[in-house]
């Protein structure tokens, strides 16, 4: 891959591959005539729609089809667009990473595209380095170049071999979530072509001579160096965070939210941190210790599904492997944190025992009694995402194990990447002595939404509702985690439909007073179910020891009938509730428990 300066001056980019001649960006001075402006916008706009259209991204692409019409002749077929384009093979190869692959053209493009741009760069950086040394004394390849009659040196396989092994692709995930080249010795693209017999010089490469010749050609090197999956932190430069001390007035308001009450404290039920199931078909799952948190073991929990689905699109639960499960895990929590911020988030982890004269003062002025956590915080603010989730990483030992405070730190870094203020105003209701924790320190509503949304507001349904005079504060967007709930089925409460409808197939359910998780284990599941009327759920329970697979196989009818109200004695119902939960999205489903014993 070179870029040839005369193409670079009269602006434009050429791509020629051998195996198809039809397309070009920009104009080619050798094969045909310059793309027509309404062709290049024809190839462009079909490659969004094949993108929005890979994605599941519906509402955006009726949008799309609203805004500028699709013409009649025009094609969004996969094939027809890599045949178009002239990556045919690229996209041969890209199919071939199984549940790695990319889901459209365009991702296949940029990925290609952006890799090169790296290995351009990374090169030059490597020439300005060697011309800045002093007293650099010209070998006869640089006096070729200085002459302008460059002779290739001969090819040295074994050495090759080398830096092929050195050659490596590094996949990031969310604002990361591009690849990065890194370059080990001598190896470039201009190496590739040396290889290759292409004869492409140094000096072209250092003038950024622009002609892509073989695009296949050099996808079949790239195609043959090793991959490897790194964490984003792996690949930068270390960076250091500042934490401070939490003030005592800082740490009363965060128990005054969770608790009502400064004099109470985390009971030892509480007393743990993320740690994953031992069975070894269920690697994913997280495990509640007792009876309390599960509120936010399955918010955790559903967002760490989430990013298993964007990271495979399609998984099987049972070959999970720790080392993916836990990567996942850290991700859903800077996911967690990150919502709740907006543009900034906060970590809380353990910090010494604290004591001093001004402190002693302050607790007594606000009534505040130590419970060995919330006053030795220690808090670190950062405003991007990448941040947060180097940071989480660097910190993950505060938060993880059967016998830390992580579940807590974890709270408390949600409230104050919120806001105490914000907490307490999403909250706002009839009775003024609203709390976080609920009776018998479950989680309350409020303290699930904060998870699940990143607003700690009291109500499920959409939008805002007014009642004598008061604003109750429901869901006000659309959300990445669905929320299920029996006591919709017996008409307690209204789930709302941004909600029940997510842009994930991942939902919390709350079921006899507990938390739990229904999915998909196919990201498309909800695509797919609009026409085959039926969805494979996986259900998962981190507090019932759960030692075995549960798939409910769902299947139901077009029906616009609203779910039916219980009994009035639910003691005399013997359908399992989870069934019932289910039927409040779809009324007339048909719940299909493969074998397993149905949960009553």
């Amino acid at each position: 891959f070179s870029l040839k300066s005369q193409a670079r001056a009269e602006g434009r980019f050429s791509v020629f591959c051998p195996s198809s001649y039809s397309c070009w960006f920009g104009a080619s001075p050798w094969r045909r005539a310059a793309m027509g402006r309404e062709e290049v916008e024809a190839l462009g706009e079909a490659l969004v729609r094949e993108y929005l259209n890979s994605k599941g991204l519906k509402g955006a692409l009726e949008a799309l089809n609203k805004e500028a019409p699709p013409k009649e002749g025009r094609t969004t077929k996969r094939s027809e667009l890599s045949r178009s384009l002239g990556i045919e093979k690229m996209v041969k190869r890209n199919k071939e990473r199984g549940e790695e692959a990319l889901a459209s053209c365009l991702e296949v493009l940029v990925e290609y595209l952006h890799n090169k741009a790296v290995t351009l760069k990374e090169k030059k950086s490597d020439e300005v380095e060697k011309s800045e040394k002093p007293g650099k004394v010209l070998d006869k390849e640089d006096k070729d170049k200085v002459d302008g009659h460059h002779k290739p040196k001969p090819v040295d396989k074994h050495a090759d071999s080398e830096r092929i092994e050195k050659f490596h692709v590094d996949h990031r995930h969310h604002d990361d979530n591009v690849a990065s080249i890194s370059v080990g010795n001598d190896y470039s693209a201009a190496n590739v072509f040396r290889r290759r017999g292409h004869g492409v010089s140094k000096s072209q490469m250092d003038h950024n001579e622009c002609v892509v010749e073989d695009l296949d050609d050099v996808g079949d090197d790239l195609a043959s160096m090793s991959l490897r999956n790194q964490s984003s932190d792996l690949t930068k430069e270390k960076k250091s965070f500042k934490f401070n001390r939490i003030s005592i007035k800082e740490a009363f308001e965060l128990r005054s939210i969770v608790f009502g009450n400064a004099k109470i404290s985390f009971p030892g039920s509480w007393k743990q941190g993320f740690f994953f199931n031992a069975a070894a078909h269920l690697k994913y799952g997280l495990v509640q210790k007792e009876g309390g948190p599960c509120g936010i073991l399955a918010c955790v929990q559903a967002c760490l599904i989430k990013n298993m689905l964007l990271k495979k699109r399609r998984f099987d639960p049972e070959m999970v492997r720790e080392s993916e499960a836990r990567e996942a895990l850290m991700d859903a929590v800077c996911d967690i944190l990150w919502q709740a911020g907006g543009s900034k988030a906060t970590l809380a982890i353990p910090g010494s025992r604290r004591s001093s004269h001004g402190d002693d003062e302050e607790k007594m002025r606000l009534n505040y009694k130590d419970d060995g956590l919330t006053e030795c915080l220690m808090v670190c603010e950062v405003s991007s995402r990448a941040d947060m989730r180097r940071l989480i990483q660097d910190h993950q030992a505060s938060l993880l194990g059967d016998d830390t405070q992580g579940l807590a730190c974890f709270l408390y870094s949600a409230i104050l990447s919120r806001g105490p203020s914000n907490v307490h105003k999403d909250m706002e209701s009839f009775d003024a002595n609203v709390k976080l924790m609920g009776q018998h320190n479950y989680c309350s509503q409020e303290m699930v939404n904060l998870l699940l949304v990143g607003k700690a507001v009291p109500h499920v349904f959409d939008g805002t509702k007014e009642l004598d005079g008061l604003t109750l504060n429901g869901i006000s967007c659309s959300t990445e985690i669905g929320f299920f709930s029996l006591f919709e089925h017996y008409r307690s409460i209204e789930v709302g439909s941004l909600l029940k409808n997510p842009k994930y197939p991942v939902w919390v359910v709350c079921s006899e007073s507990h938390f739990s998780v229904f999915f998909s284990a196919n990201l498309d599941a909800l695509e797919n179910s609009e026409g085959s009327k039926e969805i494979d759920l996986y259900y998962y329970d981190e507090l019932a020891k759960q030692d075995e697979t549960i798939r409910l196989s769902v299947s139901w009818k077009n029906s616009n009938s609203h779910c039916g109200k219980g009994p009035m004695d639910p003691s005399i119902d013997l359908t399992p509730p989870l069934e019932h939960c289910i039927r409040t999205k779809w009324p007339q489903a048909v719940v299909d428990w493969n074998g397993s014993d149905p949960i009553l």
